[in-house]
């Protein structure tokens, strides 16, 4: 099938998608997620599931849990969000996008319960690609909520194994500012007698973990970070102690927590599905999950994170820091940022500005972007060179024909950002 061919699916699942509701529409509760899987024959109940919250690093943790598998020899299929491209991005088989036709066609069976019932956006791709798992039957799906987790239409899977990564505040719009109810809320994936894996977490988290694992006589399994013990522009060693050095190529100090869930989840899975552990490691050591500290470009280097939130520009700073003496010399270090209006940019401006000398304020497009004029006055606090831009296209092309061979850029603040940034850069006309 040709591109143009291509474009025009894409323009039509687009267009199909957002005549059900905005993309940023969050609606809490399972009825209309339950009504579309009732349409569907039920395919939530049709494949073995491992379920994954928490605030950042749940999609890392996909990533490399997915990708193991898949070495293993395993079926996989995997649900993420957002997506930095396109929309069936978040639904794949073996790093297999699901083909838009059937998307499409998944979609229009769906599309008069869908109405009645007001599914949002999210409802219905949480759908599709439960549907598009059952029909393929794959061995294992591997699924990370979309927000939240109790409220969230991931929700009606039965999992085998439940991952909570970190807690802490984000969508506070939606889930409050306080960490109990945040942690609360991601506790709600826990099912009655699984295992549930998860990093040492801070207090108030912890203790409503360990509430609702009583509730559901769930087993926690608390795992020790893995240490970094090596690091360059292309890939990082960590010490998982059991499982050895694992070399990986998704970089960021943060991936040695991230690895360690992972592997806690591999550890349950290894007996029952005769999973060899050299074929997990390459597995973990193939991994990739773009735009999360993400180096696209060597020279000047662009460097593409996700970091959409103040734990998120915390962690960013940290391992920007730790790679200060791998940079060229006598590089200016920039910073491309945008970012969502119902995101704490006040206090991610604080922590991401002073450490750049150059910063660049795009808008992300859509009406839930935040005019990066809001955000001179912070820039400006640091007594930086600063420039606004409508978009990301004017604010790279802008970069590129500033800098010099030794500079640093990081494209931050929102993933569209980023994968609008990725998609320029890799002039990708699929």
């Amino acid at each position: 099938m040709n591109s143009t061919s291509q474009a025009e699916l894409r323009q039509q699942l687009h267009n199909l998608l957002l005549d059900f509701a905005p993309r940023e529409q969050i609606k809490p509760g399972l009825e209309r997620i339950e009504a579309l899987c009732e349409a569907l024959g039920h395919p939530q109940k049709k494949f073995p599931a491992i379920h994954i919250a928490g605030t950042n690093g749940k999609g890392s943790v996909t990533a490399l849990t997915a990708s193991a598998l898949q070495a293993a020899g395993q079926k996989v299929g995997v649900y993420t969000s957002p997506h930095l491209h396109q929309w069936n991005e978040r639904i794949l088989i073996n790093q297999q996008e699901i083909d838009l036709k059937s998307f499409i066609q998944t979609i229009k069976a769906l599309y008069s319960v869908a109405k009645q019932v007001e599914a949002t956006v999210f409802e219905l791709v949480t759908a599709v690609a439960f549907h598009h798992f059952a029909i393929h039957k794959v061995d294992l799906a591997v699924v990370e909520t979309g927000l939240g987790g109790r409220f969230d239409a991931t929700n009606v899977i039965d999992p085998e194994i439940v991952a909570i990564t970190e807690i802490s505040r984000d969508h506070v719009d939606y889930l409050g500012n306080e960490l109990s109810g945040i942690a609360w809320e991601k506790a709600g994936i826990i099912k009655s007698d699984v295992f549930v894996i998860t990093p040492p977490l801070i207090d108030i988290a912890q203790q409503e973990v360990k509430k609702e694992c009583q509730l559901k006589n769930a087993k926690q399994i608390i795992v020790k970070p893995s240490k970094q013990i090596e690091f360059d522009w292309k890939h990082q060693v960590f010490d998982s102690e059991s499982w050895g050095p694992i070399k990986l190529s998704m970089l960021g100090q943060w991936q040695g927590q991230n690895l360690a869930v992972a592997l806690g989840i591999l550890d349950q899975l290894q007996q029952p599905y005769s999973l060899e552990k050299e074929e997990l490691i390459q597995g973990l050591e193939q991994a990739r999950w773009p735009g999360r500290f993400e180096v696209i470009q060597a020279s000047p280097i662009i460097l593409l994170d996700g970091a959409h939130n103040e734990q998120g520009a915390i962690k960013l700073i940290q391992t920007l820091d730790a790679y200060k003496e791998q940079l060229p010399p006598n590089g200016t270090k920039w910073l491309l940022f945008g970012q969502r209006a119902d995101k704490d940019y006040k206090e991610i401006s604080k922590t991401l500005f002073p450490w750049f000398d150059r910063i660049l304020l795009s808008n992300i497009g859509g009406n839930f972007g935040l005019d990066p004029a809001t955000l001179v006055a912070y820039a400006q606090q640091t007594d930086l060179g600063t420039e606004v831009f409508e978009g990301a296209t004017s604010a790279l092309q802008y970069f590129l024909e500033h800098a010099n061979p030794n500079d640093l850029i990081c494209v931050t603040g929102s993933l569209y950002l980023v994968g609008d940034v990725r998609w320029q850069l890799l002039n990708d006309n699929r």
